[in-house]
């Protein structure tokens, strides 16, 4: 869910008021394994995608991970696409309410012009 500082942009994309990125925000709701590159799978914890861009994702979970932090996740794409293995690193973990922790990573790996283009039309569902 978007703060109400956000503003609406084209093709579903969010840019939040004060926001320092150049690329918008694509809304993205999807439940995904997060873990540190190089930990075993006991170190897994699970991730609500809130949002993609070019370079970045958005996600929300119920522990922080440090900046810093190289992580691997994986993102089943829509229609055509098949999932990918994503890795990032952590830019930000923010408290949010009820204990939860707002992740911004930057992406390794951008997403091409055809998977964002793929991502912002295929419409998704909020998981709950």
């Amino acid at each position: 869910m978007f703060s109400e500082d956000s503003t609406h942009g084209q093709e579903g994309a969010v840019r939040r008021a004060g926001e320092r990125r150049s690329c918008p925000r694509h809304p993205w709701f999807q439940e995904v394994p997060l873990r540190p590159v190089g930990a075993g799978s006991a170190e897994t914890r699970w991730a609500s995608v809130q949002d993609v861009s070019e370079g970045g994702i958005g996600l929300l979970l119920n522990c922080p991970f440090r900046p810093g932090t190289v992580v691997t996740l994986e993102l089943r794409g829509p229609g055509q696409l098949p999932p990918r293995a994503l890795v990032g690193r952590v830019i930000h973990a923010t408290r949010q309410p009820h204990g939860n922790y707002a992740l911004g990573c930057a992406l390794v790996e951008k997403f091409s012009a055809e998977e964002l283009s793929l991502l912002s039309q295929e419409p998704q569902e909020a998981c709950g």
